[in-house]
């Protein structure tokens, strides 16, 4: 009897443990969420990269007005590119309910491939404007961090997933 009772209490345990998980990602709950440079919205180990970057460079308030233009026009730019992305990744998906050449799969892959450069390209591009936007001490802290931008600022996993 005491191992049906030990048994039961496992049971109800792991159950509760389940649904918390469950409810944790259904609800999006973060445990290091609103921490600067935990989680949150843009993943484990990440802050938000606008408040991480105006925090670590300082920004005037002058300079957060340029900065969030710059964020506007940058986000407008990704967004068509990644819009472009999609499209011809289900232009090439959908040649597999036809007959198709290698030729048409070839050209669609290199164009999904040179919006990905721009993408880069645009990011790159970002990342100068910033930096024309600081002072010579701000600069410096800049450079300094340039070698963290791929971590902080790198591809984010899909939505409701790992």
């Amino acid at each position: 009897m005491k191992k049906t009772t030990l048994l039961t209490g496992a049971l109800i345990v792991l159950v509760i443990l389940n649904l918390t998980l469950i409810g944790s990602m259904f609800f999006g709950h973060h445990p290091h969420e609103g921490m600067p440079g935990m989680g949150g919205p843009d993943g484990p180990g990440r802050g938000r990269p606008r408040e991480i970057i105006i925090e670590a460079l300082q920004f005037s308030p002058e300079q957060i007005k340029q900065y969030d233009t710059l964020i506007k026009q940058h986000r407008s730019e990704v967004d068509a590119l990644d819009k472009a992305i999609r499209e011809n990744k289900q232009k090439l998906y959908a040649l597999l309910q036809q007959s198709y050449t290698d030729q048409e799969k070839e050209n669609l892959i290199t164009g999904i491939n040179k919006l990905q450069r721009q993408i880069e390209e645009t990011h790159f591009t970002h990342f100068e404007a910033i930096k024309k936007l600081c002072n010579s001490q701000q600069k410096a802290d800049f450079e300094n961090m340039a070698p963290e931008f791929p971590k902080m600022f790198g591809p984010r996993p899909p939505h409701g997933r790992p």
